[in-house]
């Protein structure tokens, strides 16, 4: 079995025959790149650097020339050892030339127009790799929170229209923030801007924040019913969660202590994006019954 080594340990197993197993671990820097792969017993099995747009980077060696046994490499992607292109699910990526193979199928030029860096059907992320990841090879797009830009990405298992629908949702509970901009402390400023990412996954069971990332997950369902003041205060939640894992990592971020102080800035900093009396009422019971609902803040993600 293989693990890799990230926000969380994922688990799969590789039986070599009936009666035997190999336990083999990923080490994963923050983007996902697979950097080693080593043995049960810490040994290293493969090694990997590469340049921001994901060719391998091998200084005097070969790539991985301890022993490249398996394919993931760039982002978690996996290489075709005979193309060497790396395969993202809607489209092939070349890290040579830093530009997938073919154009991007969820491309609008609508909405691409008035950005130059998205200009080009081909480019990875932008043009700035150092910053995004393409999931699967289709752009992403950016959204101004407080006078920062927020990567945001729709899940493209939905069709055109579901993802217009939903992006619609998003932008209007960005602008809520945006205006209440004046009457936010600078505190409050600083704690929504540690979400640097959104993602909008139909396959999530609830919405849930990567800490280390500043990625906040929410389902369609979620994006659906909240309404544009109660979305937003919930992105001040979850980023809350991030500020607390800047102080102490999970041991503080996690739990019902973390859920408690991450609910009371939610409501301060909802009601003045403007949540309904009811939204508030909902929230104070949240925080006070906090035990009734562990079950749900500490339920699997997928």
């Amino acid at each position: 079995m293989r693990i890799e080594l990230a926000i969380v340990a994922l688990l799969s197993l590789s039986p070599v025959s009936a009666w035997a197993q190999t336990v083999e671990f990923y080490h994963l820097d923050a983007i996902g790149n697979v950097l080693a792969v080593t043995s049960y017993n810490g040994a290293v099995v493969e090694q990997h650097d590469y340049l921001p747009y994901g060719e391998e980077l091998c200084g005097t060696q070969a790539c991985g020339s301890i022993n490249p046994g398996q394919p993931k490499r760039f982002t978690g992607k996996e290489r075709d050892a005979e193309t060497g292109l790396d395969y993202f699910g809607a489209r092939y990526y070349g890290s040579k030339i830093g530009r997938f193979t073919t154009v991007d199928p969820a491309y609008t030029i609508k909405e691409n127009l008035v950005d130059p860096q998205r200009w080009n059907k081909y480019a990875y992320g932008r043009n700035n790799p150092l910053r995004y990841v393409d999931p699967d090879g289709r752009l992403d797009y950016s959204a101004d929170l407080l006078g920062k830009s927020l990567n945001v990405h729709i899940d493209d298992r939905l069709s055109g229209q579901r993802q217009q629908e939903l992006k619609s949702r998003l932008d209007a509970s960005f602008g809520t923030i945006n205006r209440a901009d004046p009457s936010l402390t600078q505190q409050e400023r600083n704690i929504v801007g540690n979400i640097k990412r959104i993602n909008v996954d139909s396959e999530a069971k609830r919405s849930y924040v990567e800490e280390k990332q500043g990625a906040f997950t929410l389902t369609p369902d979620y994006v659906d019913r909240a309404s544009d003041p109660y979305l937003g205060s919930a992105i001040g939640h979850d980023a809350f969660h991030v500020e607390l894992f800047k102080l102490g990592g999970t041991a503080k971020s996690r739990g019902a202590e973390a859920e408690v102080k991450a609910t009371e800035f939610q409501i301060g900093f909802g009601r003045k994006l403007g949540l309904t009396p009811g939204e508030v009422q909902h929230l104070e019971l949240y925080k006070t019954n906090i035990e009734r609902y562990r079950s749900y803040f500490e339920s699997p993600i997928k």
